[in-house]
């Protein structure tokens, strides 16, 4: 007679976890995107939960599927891998460092940690101090206009950098300094803004904007440039309309009586 023994051994799930990118930067107030892959190479399926330790409670993160889809756990297959993005929210206020994290994926036999972290770079917040943004002068001449700024952040801001663009035609801007490599922390810069005016541009008011640009920041702001007629132009067309009002009055008198 022959004996038949059949060995029935119950399947284990065997999960791992990695990333592309585990070590990122960003400044704060802003979000990261941390791709992940969790894999599992056993021969049982199994639900995944997915757990973050060692990130600060002022941070809020949040797992996604990459089509977009919030999830808090997955299920996986024997031999699936799937594909996810952990975001993280950087709150304001922090200063520059260094944080380590560990990803957890635990399965019903099997887990694993992955160990993040996410460079804070200095927070860039640069404030114009110049509140009026308002010129006059007369055709033909020339005006200066001075644009303040303050570095209110944690960290240099650098390839500072003020620009004019879709000037109106007849009105010609140059700037100094054209650039600035540093802006130093708490420290200010001043960008003088000379506007030449067209001796035959029309009198009015014509907008000139303006672009503060750095790395990683821009601003906008618009100039108004009021052109007024010159004086002697003006005194000029007084002394003609009272020549002409002279000869109107001398001719209705000499004729017009008639």
């Amino acid at each position: 007679m022959l004996n038949i023994e059949v060995e029935v051994r119950q399947g284990k799930d065997d999960l791992t976890v990695e990333s592309s990118s585990p070590f990122v930067e960003t400044r704060p107030g802003e979000k990261v995107s941390i791709p992940i892959k969790v894999s599992n190479r056993g021969t049982a399926p199994t639900p995944v939960t997915l757990t973050v330790a060692g990130l600060p409670e002022s941070f809020r993160y949040s797992f996604r599927e990459t089509g977009g889809a919030l999830i808090s756990k997955i299920f996986l297959a024997p031999g699936e891998t799937r594909s996810l993005i952990l975001e993280i929210s950087v709150p304001y206020g922090l200063e520059p460092q260094s944080i380590s994290f560990l990803l957890k994926v635990q399965g019903k036999y099997s887990s694993d940690t992955l160990e993040l972290g996410i460079q804070i770079l200095g927070e860039i917040r640069l404030r114009i101090l110049t509140e009026n943004f308002y010129v006059t002068t007369t055709v033909g001449s020339r005006v200066k206009f001075t644009l303040r700024v303050r570095n209110n952040g944690n960290s240099p801001i650098t390839n500072l950098q003020l620009t004019a663009y879709d000037v109106p035609g007849g009105i010609t801007v140059t700037i100094d300094p054209n650039l600035v490599v540093s802006l130093p922390s708490g420290e200010e810069v001043t960008f003088t803004l000379t506007i030449d005016i067209d001796p035959n541009l029309a009198p009015g008011f014509y907008h000139v904007p303006l672009r503060l640009e750095a790395t990683g920041v821009r601003v906008e702001r618009v100039l108004e440039v009021e052109v007024k007629p010159r004086s002697e132009y003006f005194f000029f067309g007084l002394v003609v309309l009272l020549i002409v009002l002279l000869v109107v009055a001398y001719v209705w008198r000499k004729y017009g009586k008639k």
